[in-house]
């Protein structure tokens, strides 16, 4: 019983976690690598979006693993659209594809299959 109550308790945690780095990346991204690659408009709804669910994360502390997961969605949902059109132009004004792959924190933006992964496991 214990033990999956601190299973249980450990994935929330690290949904939590998550969801935390990948907004603060997210919105270091803006101000920094996208910075002048983004529109306007395009930079206001991530930042938007980003502090709406920093102001989430902070009202629900006892949130759980779903909750999390469900939300960290919701901001890629917004997020990858935008990143995706980002990087397409910035890689365009720069002379086409140079080979790069346009992956965000993770994320397959570009659709093409990068082959395999390594994963951190603890």
């Amino acid at each position: 019983e214990a033990r999956n109550q601190d299973k249980a308790e450990k994935e929330k945690v690290e949904a939590r976690n998550q969801l935390e780095a990948y907004l603060y990346n997210l919105k270091n991204s803006v101000s920094d690598q996208l910075e002048g690659v983004l529109g306007e408009d395009d930079k206001e709804q991530l930042n938007n979006t980003v502090e709406d669910a920093l102001v989430w994360l902070e009202d629900n502390p006892a949130a759980d693993k779903a909750d999390y997961d469900s939300k960290q969605k919701e901001v890629e949902s917004v997020a990858n659209p935008i990143l995706k059109k980002a990087y397409e132009s910035a890689n365009n004004s720069a002379g086409g594809a140079s080979g790069e792959d346009d992956d965000f924190m993770g994320e397959d933006l570009d659709g093409v299959d990068d082959g395999p992964s390594v994963e951190e496991v603890d």
